[in-house]
């Protein structure tokens, strides 16, 4: 048993100086220009879609921040709209309370009521110019509005 063991070791030994001897004979095949073409194209289509990449990347960056823009844009003029609105929507109020104590019939009709008539005018008259003024307020906010 160990003499074909022996004999296996052996022959494989031979066997592995036979193409060790033989190498120096066998020819490689030499690089010509088609290799040198293919290479070339197979290393400018990496690099083309890299570049593709890139540029995609770049572009959708670009819409992406365009769009937060816009939006955040938007909000802010809804804001100045919203803050308009609110200041307009409290001298309509300030009117109205005017308007409505204006409005308000006298329960009591004493000579003490006629004397505060004139004084009442008076006061009528301030609440006009003040009325006039708090419409005006509301004529401006309309035009900066715009």
């Amino acid at each position: 048993m160990e003499t074909l063991l022996f004999l296996s070791d052996t022959f494989t030994s031979n066997v592995a100086k036979a193409v060790g001897s033989s190498s120096s004979c066998i020819q490689e095949a030499s690089t010509n220009c088609q290799n040198v073409i293919v290479a070339a194209i197979i290393c400018g289509t990496i690099v083309l879609i890299t570049l593709i990449v890139a540029v995609s990347l770049l572009v959708y960056f670009r819409i992406k921040n365009s769009k937060l823009g816009k939006q955040q844009e938007a909000e802010r003029i809804k804001e100045k709209e919203d803050k308009w609105f609110s200041l307009r929507k409290e001298y309509q109020s300030a009117i109205l309370s005017i308007l409505k104590l204006k409005e308000t019939p006298n329960q009591k009709k004493d000579t003490l009521v006629e004397r505060k008539a004139e004084s009442e005018e008076q006061k009528d008259d301030s609440k006009e110019k003040y009325i006039k003024e708090l419409r005006d307020c509301i004529k401006w906010i309309d035009s900066q509005m715009e």
